[in-house]
């Protein structure tokens, strides 16, 4: 595991992955040992995490994030399912405490496993915090308060395919946001995100291959000044036009924008 630079975000992690955690995808919490403050969902949350700060509820100052009570002499974990049917190969991750001074997590690590279709069936959200399948990707690494940590995996870890991670906060406290980066490799037959099964031949089986959850994803834009080329892979419909791609204006004769899709 290798901490990166936030300024070599976009090169080691945002150009070469996908966020496979995000609820864009499909990404969802299963369980967490506490949330006393702030709910583990608004970890998957899109956009950054807003300041509300001088904000209160019935249990103080308000987070927009995971936060939960200092009470916890271990850990304080949350257990995630990643988007895509069949998991996907990890890359990196980013633990954001944005906001959180003071009651920041000071510590994390992150672990991660793969179950099969038949092994979640069964277990469903029921996946224990103990677990001895649990791996170890990201060791004890210190948090700071209000920044993002960024962790990129060694080479021989990015070839696993994994369907859950599960975060420790060490002991307590609180994080904003957390985003696991991976490559989604193209889904075993009938596994794919709106495939169409042939009950007589596998074969005949029709996949959107472009689509981000079945491995698609773009690898250039020449102009994304105004949306995210990748936003046009996302599954369903685009909530508003900055949830799609959106070039500079342009009159020139001629011209056109054009991005590059990796099947």
């Amino acid at each position: 595991m290798t901490a990166i630079p936030l300024d070599q975000f976009d090169a080691v992690l945002g150009s070469t992955s996908t966020e496979i955690s995000s609820v864009a995808l499909g990404g969802r919490v299963l369980s967490t040992s506490d949330e006393w403050f702030a709910p583990a969902s608004s970890l998957l949350k899109v956009g950054p995490a807003p300041s509300l700060k001088g904000q209160f509820g019935p249990k103080g100052a308000l987070f927009d994030g995971w936060e939960t009570r200092r009470h916890n002499p271990t850990y304080d974990w949350v257990i995630l399912r990643l988007g895509p049917n069949a998991g996907g190969r990890l890359i990196g991750f980013d633990v954001d405490t944005a906001n959180f001074i003071g009651n920041e997590a000071p510590e994390i690590s992150i672990h991660a496993l793969t179950l099969t279709p038949e092994e979640e069936a069964s277990t469903g959200n029921a996946l224990a915090e103990n677990d001895a399948r649990w791996e170890t990707l990201v060791p004890v690494s210190p948090c700071g308060p209000s920044q993002r940590h960024l962790f990129k995996l060694e080479a021989d870890k990015q070839q696993k395919v994994y369907t859950h991670v599960k975060l420790h906060m060490i002991p307590d406290g609180g994080i904003a946001r957390f985003r696991v980066y991976g490559v989604i490799p193209p889904p075993p037959v009938g596994q794919g995100d709106g495939e169409q099964i042939d009950a007589t031949n596998s074969a005949l089986n029709v996949l959107d291959l472009a689509h981000c959850l079945n491995g698609g994803r773009i690898v250039f834009t020449d102009d994304q000044h105004f949306g995210a080329g990748s936003n046009i892979l996302l599954p369903g419909r685009g909530k508003d036009m900055g949830d799609g791609w959106e070039t500079r204006r342009s009159r020139g004769k001629g011209h056109f924008n054009w991005a590059i899709i990796k099947l």
